[in-house]
């Protein structure tokens, strides 16, 4: 009982309230929370802090950005969503978060789950002003279904993972009306000595596994190609294929009729 007063005093105040609107829809730094609603840093900052104490906001840090968003399970979200369906749209933040999103469309989003990586790329990416890395996890990616990316890649990625197929439907609910994704990772073969070694989970995919996960995901097979290794005497080589899959124009999304 007293958790769930806390929460409701939290999200009372009409500001809170709209900052955990927003936050249900995006993840969102405290500069663009600023843009959206109008109020100063310190504001905004004070009320963010208040959210996250009621146990309403998670906050995370990647690099030199801070990222909150709702509380997406348990007490919090379910009474986030219900002041959600009781408050409606607050017009004006719709169109600004709107515009928070088109400038971040211009920008390259690199996701992994290993902080390690995350600050390779960064060093490796620091000249590029329109690319950011960011920690995440590839069933659940933190974007809205409107994300509206135009091209996602998988680069030599799904090999590690225990459930590829769920991936690439994750990355279609993000996915823009006839945006692109791309495969590229090994054919089949039966190098066990990967799975110890590289920590490898699958040997390779075949094409018919492949264009399953895009039907279930809504997407369309319209390219593949193989890079064979050069021809040289030995054992086995691994050799990569690529898979090019396309969006409906409709929009239809993975997890949707």
């Amino acid at each position: 009982m007293d958790r769930l007063v806390a929460m409701l005093r939290a999200a009372g105040d009409p500001t809170r309230l709209r900052l955990l609107l927003l936050l249900r829809e995006a993840e969102l730094t405290v500069s663009e929370l600023i843009e959206i609603v109008g109020q100063s840093q310190p504001r905004v900052s004070r009320h963010l802090k208040l959210l996250g104490e009621a146990g309403l906001l998670e906050r995370f840090k990647e690099g030199s950005w801070v990222f909150y968003r709702a509380i997406d399970r348990g007490m919090g979200a379910e009474l986030a969503g219900t002041m959600a369906k009781l408050a409606g749209e607050h017009p004006a933040d719709r169109v600004r978060l709107q515009h928070v999103r088109e400038a971040r469309a211009a920008r390259a989003v690199g996701i992994d789950v290993s902080p390690e990586m995350l600050a390779i790329a960064r060093d490796r990416l620091a000249n590029l002003a329109n690319v950011q890395v960011r920690l995440g996890d590839l069933y659940r990616l933190s974007f809205a279904d409107d994300a509206g990316f135009d091209a996602v890649i998988f680069h030599q990625v799904l090999h590690y993972l225990a459930d590829p197929g769920a991936a690439v439907a994750e990355a279609a609910r993000v996915m823009a009306p006839g945006g692109h994704l791309l495969i590229a990772d090994f054919a089949p073969h039966g190098l066990e000595f990967l799975r110890d070694d590289d920590a490898h989970r699958r040997l390779g995919f075949s094409d018919r596994e492949v264009e399953g996960w895009f039907a279930g995901a809504g997407l369309t097979l319209t390219a593949t190609d193989l890079i064979a290794p050069p021809h040289s005497a030995g054992g086995e080589k691994l050799t990569v294929k690529v898979w090019l899959a396309r969006a409906g124009q409709g929009g239809k999304q993975a997890g949707t009729p």
